[in-house]
């Protein structure tokens, strides 16, 4: 259970296990599965996963099964399915299966096929995405709006990138 400041019993002891705070939930055990609950002992993400491993006070990246998936208010808005998911703060989220990665929104539609090697996350408008040994940007609807055809790139930052091609960056 949780004990406020003052030392008095804020939730009675109802847990197998206590982990960690994540933002304003509580990763806790309970009958074996793990959740997320409110210093109060309100629910924030049910008693039905193998483990949490992010919360941003929104959403969470749970883990069931070996697949991963993000929840909201309860329900799962992006289902288990996925073998990664890099970053649950920005969106389009990045999502791995097998050994491409793709994006999805924050529905569950995809935003690209799941057929890059590399990517990163969005940063203003654009994402940068690797296929093969070459790196481009996406924009928000999966478009490619910069070729693939750099070394390596950087996130925007002030309307720029940084770009290598040919052992040279600018």
């Amino acid at each position: 259970g949780f004990l406020g400041e003052e030392g008095k019993e804020a939730v009675s002891p109802r847990y197998d296990e206590i982990k960690e705070v994540m933002f304003d939930g509580i990763k806790v055990k309970k009958n074996g599965k793990w959740g997320l609950v409110a210093t109060n002992g309100d629910i924030i993400v049910p008693f039905k996963y193998d483990d949490i491993e992010k919360f941003d006070g929104t959403v969470a990246e749970v883990v069931l099964d070996g697949k991963k998936g993000i929840v909201e208010n309860k329900k799962e808005i992006i289902p288990l399915k996925y073998d990664e998911i890099k970053d649950i703060i920005t969106t389009p989220y990045q999502v791995n299966l097998g050994d491409k990665w793709g994006f999805i929104s924050r529905k569950g539609n995809e935003v690209t096929p799941l057929q890059y090697d590399e990517v990163k996350g969005f940063v203003g408008s654009f994402a940068g995405v690797k296929s093969g040994d070459k790196w481009g940007f996406i924009d928000f609807n999966g478009k490619e709006v910069i070729p693939l055809k750099y070394d390596d790139v950087n996130s925007f930052s002030e309307n720029m990138a940084g770009v290598k091609l040919d052992g040279k960056w600018g």
